[in-house]
């Protein structure tokens, strides 16, 4: 069946699985909910507590099952203690658009044919962060809405808007007469990202992972983009520059070698025993070490290029450690949406690293 062409969701379930995720199918009421799974002694984790008692709040059924039993429902999956049997998530239909607040001009993301169902969910997660006010997908050639994008979102997709069109170009020309501008990103544009302003109501146009926007889709664009960056290298994963596009446009100042588009092949990378050991001997060298934290509360924009600069970036679940964090001159975090906690860490890297590329040395 295919969810994305009229099936009847009502009478279908699917196992959504991961914290985030399902605390987001409870609290936004998005989905039918059938019953939710819960390993045993579940209360031992705060947050596995929370979703028992908003289940129960609910008058959901809940079941406590072995860890082995979530392994099977969901395998090779990181379900973290907790699984929801439900229906499938619902685009949001054009009507129901939301409006932005007051003094604020709309923005939407547009992904034109994003196939990659992680993909799709880091670049919901970063338009969550940046407060996007909805994303706009194509019926035919893109990833659903499913567990799988659900979990890259850190539960995300649950409450941001994502509308499905039949016919993008036709979406982007009506969006126009209604006084939308149209911003194609793409790799060898000659016009920088960064000329952007939010003057007028904005959609930012992402293609393909392989071929980039369509060619009827470029035609309704009334300007194409690019971020510059290292000339050997022609653009950035598609999550990633969404990331850095939306640090731009919200209002700030401006991985395995065939995920790194073979960059792993040439870029130096070192492996180090004690990484606390060795940010400490760097320190002697007279390099600066900054830590990037979702909580701090210095903003990462603060930082300056006139020094020998070491940035670190933690685990994407616990984070920096104690130790390596001990060894840190600074922490500071990205400001974003406060309901979406951090950013992918890819994508922060993204953001932070552009960041430095623009600074002067």
């Amino acid at each position: 069946m295919n969810r994305k062409k009229g099936a009847k969701l009502k009478e279908r379930t699917e196992l959504l699985y991961g914290i985030q995720p399902v605390l987001g199918a409870l609290q936004h009421n998005k989905r039918l909910l059938n019953q939710l799974y819960l390993k045993k002694d579940a209360d031992s984790s705060k947050r596995l507590r929370e979703i028992r008692i908003l289940a129960e709040k609910i008058k959901l059924p809940v079941s406590e099952v072995t860890v082995s039993q979530l392994m099977v429902m969901c395998p090779d999956a990181v379900h973290q203690g907790v699984v929801l049997r439900c229906g499938f998530l619902p685009f949001t239909s054009i009507p129901d658009f939301p409006q932005s607040a007051v003094g604020t001009q709309p923005l939407l993301v547009v992904l034109d044919q994003i196939e990659d169902p992680h993909n799709l969910g880091a670049i919901i997660r970063t338009c969550g962060f940046f407060e996007v006010n909805a994303v706009v997908v194509t019926q035919d050639h893109s990833s659903g809405l499913t567990p799988v994008a659900s979990k890259a979102s850190a539960g995300v997709l649950e409450w941001l808007p994502v509308i499905s069109v039949t016919n993008l170009a036709r979406f982007l020309n009506e969006q126009k007469t209604k006084g939308f501008w149209v911003a194609g990103l793409e790799g060898e544009a000659p016009d920088c990202f960064t000329d952007f302003s939010r003057d007028r109501p904005l959609i930012l146009v992402l293609g393909n992972e392989g071929r980039g926007i369509r060619r009827l889709v470029r035609k309704n664009c009334d300007w194409l983009v690019s971020i510059p960056g290292n000339r050997e290298f022609t653009s950035l994963n598609v999550s990633n520059a969404v990331v850095v596009t939306q640090d731009h446009t919200s209002g700030l100042t401006p991985v395995a070698s065939k995920a790194s588009a073979v960059v792993l092949e040439w870029l130096p990378v070192i492996s180090v025993t004690n990484l606390a050991r060795f940010l400490n001997e760097q320190k002697t060298k007279g390099f600066w070490v900054a830590g990037l934290e979702g909580g701090a509360p210095d903003c990462f924009t603060d930082f300056s290029r006139d020094r020998p600069l070491i940035l670190v970036l933690g685990n994407e679940g616990r984070g920096i450690r104690r130790l390596v964090r001990k060894h840190c001159d600074w922490l500071v975090s990205i400001p974003g949406n406060h309901e979406v906690s951090s950013l992918n860490v890819s994508n922060a890297a993204a953001v932070a690293l552009y960041h430095l590329h623009t600074l002067p040395q």
